[in-house]
């Protein structure tokens, strides 16, 4: 008798781990992922649980504006407790010098120039050394409403690389629109106090990125070109053709609810449009350029990094690949994606 329930135990647990999802390995190892992105991450979660039942991800999303601070404070005190970050690709250098992120694995570095184009993976590269997985693009385009270009007797503008309209085309139909009193403003920026929306209009303007010199150390904010674009920027202000005194978080919302004409924003908001009164009412073409000067347009954006002084460094980097390295992961994580 003994030797039959002994038999039938084993089997039944043989039974058990044959239906267990794979990867499952009796045991749940849980990691914290720190980003200040709210709901952006719920697909791509449920996505990864299906996946990697293994590894249960615990999420801490704070303010944009904490997100600096929480993260020196935490990893300069060498916290185990955070596993997985969102990191700002402007500050991966300083981030590395500090010795807060672990490299991307070896195993991991080819896919990833697979999959990401050069200027992204560059972006989260460190003297010649990969510490972070790009997520997103920074990469803006020019949305219009039509019913309103419509309205005030403008074209709409081509929707290719080749067809791109200059700054001097926009800015002229954006006049007419406040002529022809078709909306409440003619052109609009969603970012437009954030320095990465405004740095291809300033080198295509003709100013420098802002820093040159060794290792980009010596400012450069103080030449004829910055001075000169700064007060074209204001002007567009002044005059009403853009907002004025509107936060970054409502432009959104006033290109949506057809205020504003043309519309300076990033591909995260065409879910939002697709949802709003303006859908199948908008259009969108390539980011513009000054007439006779060189097109510059936006890239990267947030990436992913584990922590260097993490406890579960294999599962941060199981997660971090799923999710920028798959297809299942990018779709999901591109999903929700936000500013």
């Amino acid at each position: 008798m003994k030797t039959g329930k002994v038999l039938t135990l084993v089997s039944a647990l043989a039974l058990v781990l044959m239906l267990a999802p794979s990867g499952w390995c009796g045991s749940i190892t849980t990691i914290t992922l720190l980003h200040p992105h709210p709901g952006a991450y719920k697909v791509v979660l449920a996505e990864f649980a299906k996946v990697h039942p293994e590894i249960k991800v615990e999420e801490q999303s704070i303010p944009f504006n904490e997100m600096i601070n929480q993260v020196q404070a935490r990893l300069g005190s060498k916290d185990d407790s955070l596993d997985v970050l969102a990191v700002d690709p402007p500050r991966l250098a300083n981030m590395v010098s500090n010795g807060f992120l672990d490299e991307v694995p070896k195993d991991s570095i080819a896919l990833l120039k697979q999959v990401d184009s050069p200027v992204g993976v560059q972006s989260v590269t460190y003297k010649n050394v990969q510490y972070a997985y790009p997520i997103w693009t920074s990469d803006n385009l020019l949305f219009y409403n039509i019913d309103v270009l419509k309205k005030a007797g403008i074209a709409s503008p081509g929707a290719t690389p080749a067809t791109r309209w200059t700054w001097e085309q926009v800015l002229e139909a954006a006049k007419k629109v406040k002529e022809a009193k078709a909306a409440d403003y003619g052109f609009g920026i969603e970012q437009i106090d954030r320095y990465y929306a405004l740095q291809p209009m300033i080198e295509s303007f003709g100013g420098s990125p802002g820093l040159m010199g060794d290792g980009n150390l010596t400012p450069d904010v103080n030449s004829a070109a910055w001075i000169q674009f700064g007060e074209w920027y204001a002007s567009l202000h002044a005059s009403g053709l853009s907002p004025r005194g509107i936060d970054a978080s409502q432009m959104p919302e006033l290109f949506a609810n057809g205020k504003v004409a043309f519309y300076l924003a990033g591909p995260t908001r065409i879910a939002q449009l697709q949802t709003s009164n303006l859908a199948g009412k908008w259009g969108v073409s390539p980011h513009p350029y000054f007439k006779g000067k060189p097109i510059i347009t936006p890239t990267d954006s947030w990436a992913l990094g584990v922590s260097a002084f993490s406890k579960k460094k294999q599962a941060g980097h199981t997660f971090v690949k799923f999710v920028a390295l798959t297809k299942t992961g990018a779709t999901a994580m591109s999903t929700n994606c936000v500013a």
